[in-house]
């Protein structure tokens, strides 16, 4: 059975209450982290969830910015550890665009003692993905693709878990060139960052991402089985998950759903 565990929900900055958007693809007991958020919250979200992070292989990164990258650090840190004390054997096979592969190589060896990047060394593999290019995890087939992102490089892509179509898009609203992609998908996973009544008091963040009704909207005739809503801004006055889901419904006639951080998504 596909699962999604949800590591974090929230946009840019995380809270005490949530954290930044990351995930668990499991595909029949093949793991994939999909970025890492901000912190060594990550590690913690990882076991919450009832995975060990010694399970842990491959990682895709989707693209440069913080909140996406920075965890991989403390991933990194705590797998060098268990590597000395043989509790992680393998390779971590680290999946991204070579803007990504670049600040990855930069940074770990800067932050991390001398001792620690050495061990890193023996067991880390950077894999910089191209557009359309197909890749094969754990036996499991991934087309990743470029998203046309306005900002920096950002890539997503499609997979097949339990013979359903699964679309993840990064954190921008997907751009029209794209949506042959997501036409008769099982599941799509799109950005959402706030209702479309809280727009004006958002900033700029509200500019670069969607509302819950844009992407409704937008995505409605592409004939999408489920719609996942994630990477929102923190609005603790509303109940997200209830209030997302009515606002959305008015315009998209598939299902959706808006996780929590630590939910669970079955793939059925």
């Amino acid at each position: 059975m596909g699962k999604i565990f949800m590591l974090g929900t929230l946009a840019a900055t995380a809270t005490p209450e949530h954290y930044n958007t990351c995930f668990i693809l499991d595909n029949n007991g093949d793991y994939l982290l999909v970025d890492t958020g901000c912190s060594n919250r990550v590690i913690d979200n990882i076991e919450k969830v009832g995975i060990e992070l010694s399970k842990i292989h491959n990682i895709f990164i989707s693209h440069n910015h913080m909140d996406h990258i920075l965890g991989i650090f403390w991933i990194m840190r705590k797998l060098s550890m268990l590597y000395k004390k043989n509790k992680y054997t393998g390779k971590l096979n680290i999946y991204c665009n070579e803007t990504v592969a670049n600040s990855i190589n930069l940074i770990y060896k800067m932050l991390l003692r001398e001792s620690q990047s050495n061990i890193i060394d023996n067991f880390i593999n950077l894999i910089i993905v191209k557009n359309n290019e197909e890749i094969y995890i754990n036996k499991n087939k991934f087309i990743f693709f470029d998203t046309l992102s306005k900002g920096v490089s950002l890539y997503g892509f499609e997979t097949n878990v339990n013979g359903k179509k699964l679309i993840f898009l990064g954190d921008e609203k997907c751009n029209p060139k794209n949506y042959s992609l997501l036409k008769d998908a099982d599941y799509v996973m799109h950005e959402v960052f706030c209702l479309e009544r809280e727009k004006a008091s958002m900033g700029e963040g509200a500019l670069i991402h969607s509302s819950v009704e844009d992407v409704a909207k937008s995505l409605n005739d592409l004939n999408i089985s489920n719609l996942i809503l994630f990477h929102s801004k923190e609005n603790l006055e509303i109940n997200k998950k209830d209030e997302y889901f009515k606002a959305g419904k008015k315009f998209f006639k598939g299902n959706i759903i808006v996780p929590n951080d630590l939910d669970i998504i079955e793939l059925n």
